[in-house]
C-alpha cells in the first residue's frame, strides 16, 4: 500500500473536510482507498468508513504504542492509505511531539501534505510553514490552501513556493455548503450531518477543479511491511458488545481481538430490553464529561 498523511498547522483548519474530499476523489478515479486517523478520535473515522465502505483504522500511539500503530496500519486494505492527522502537525500528548501526527508519519515513513486555511497573511504564513518544515525536518511534500479566493491563492502560491521550497498543490475555495458542524468534542457525528454525501461530492468536485490531483497521487509513497503481533488465542467465550447510535465509539482492533477470543454478539442498549443470553463478558464504550470510558 502507498500512503500519504493529510495534516494541518492547527485544529479547525479544514483538515477533515479536505481529507474526505481527497478520499472521494481517489475513489472516483478508481483507486481502492483505506482511511486512517491519528490519535484517540472516534468521530472522524466514521466519516472515513462512510466513504471507503471499510472499517476505519486509528493510529493512536498513546493507547497502542509505536508497535501497535504499525500493526493497526498493517491491517488496512487497499491501494492508497489516506492518513488524517490530529490537531496541529506536531501536537501530541504534552509539550513535545510524542503521539503527534508528525510522530506517526515518521514511524510509518509516510510523506505529508499540509492543509492550511490562511487569513490576512502572506510573508508571515511563509515563516510559519518554513518553521513547521524545519522544526523536526519532517517530510512535508506539499501544501493545499483552504477556504480562500482565487486571487489570494495566486499571491500565496507565489510567496510559499519562493520562500519555503515546497509545492502548493492548489486550493479549495470558500463555500459555506462544505461545513460539517462541530461541538466541544469535535465534529458532529456523520449520522447527524444532513446531505453528507452531497457535501463530500461537492468537496471532491472542488478538489478535482482546483487541486493538482495527479501530482498529489504521485506524492503517495510505498509503505514498509510491518509486523502484527497483536493476536490472542481463542477462549470459546461469548461476548456481548453494546452497539447502536449511542454506543458506537470503538477501535476496530479491539473488536477484532474480541472476535479472536470468542463469539461476539452485538446488542442495542437503546432498543433491547435485556442483554443477550448466555454471555461470559460484557464490553461497552461510552462518553461521560468529555472522557472516554470502558467497561
Amino acid at each position: 500500500m502507498k500512503s500519504l498523511v493529510i495534516s494541518s498547522n492547527c485544529s479547525g483548519g479544514g483538515k477533515t473536510t479536505i481529507t474526505l474530499g481527497i478520499m472521494k476523489t481517489l475513489i472516483n478515479r478508481g483507486f481502492d482507498v483505506q482511511g486512517y486517523k491519528v490519535g484517540p478520535d472516534y468521530i472522524d473515522p466514521v466519516f472515513h468508513s462512510h466513504i471507503t465502505k471499510k472499517p476505519p483504522r486509528n493510529l493512536d500511539i498513546f493507547l497502542m504504542g509505536e508497535e501497535g500503530v504499525k500493526a493497526a496500519f498493517s491491517r488496512g486494505k487497499g491501494e492508497l492509505g489516506v492518513i488524517e492527522g490530529v490537531m496541529g502537525f506536531y501536537d501530541g500528548r504534552g509539550i513535545d511531539t510524542e503521539g503527534s501526527t508528525a510522530h506517526v508519519a515518521r514511524i510509518l515513513e509516510a510523506p505529508t501534505v499540509l492543509v492550511i486555511s490562511p487569513k490576512a497573511q502572506s510573508a508571515t504564513l511563509c515563516a510559519e510553514i518554513k518553521g513547521i518544515m524545519e522544526y523536526e525536518k519532517s517530510d512535508i511534500k506539499g501544501i493545499i490552501l483552504n477556504n480562500i479566493s482565487e486571487s489570494y491563492f495566486k499571491l500565496l502560491k507565489c510567496a510559499i513556493e519562493k520562500n519555503c521550497s515546497v509545492e502548493v498543490l492548489g486550493y479549495v475555495p470558500k463555500d459555506e455548503r462544505l461545513k460539517l458542524g462541530s461541538r466541544h468534542l469535535g465534529l458532529i457525528q456523520s449520522s447527524e450531518v444532513e446531505d453528507l454525501d452531497k457535501k463530500i461530492e461537492l468537496c471532491s468536485e472542488l478538489i478535482e477543479e482546483y487541486v493538482d490531483v495527479d501530482r498529489l497521487i504521485e506524492m503517495f509513497r510505498e509503505s514498509p511491511i510491518f509486523q502484527d503481533n497483536f493476536h490472542v488465542k481463542g477462549l470459546g467465550v461469548r461476548i456481548a458488545v453494546a452497539k447502536d447510535k449511542a454506543f458506537s465509539f470503538y477501535y476496530r482492533e479491539n473488536l477484532e481481538l474480541l472476535e479472536e477470543i470468542g463469539e461476539v454478539v452485538y446488542f442495542s442498549p437503546l432498543h433491547d430490553k435485556r442483554l443477550p443470553e448466555n454471555i461470559d463478558l460484557l464490553y461497552r464504550w461510552w462518553i461521560s464529561r468529555g472522557f472516554y470510558k470502558r467497561a
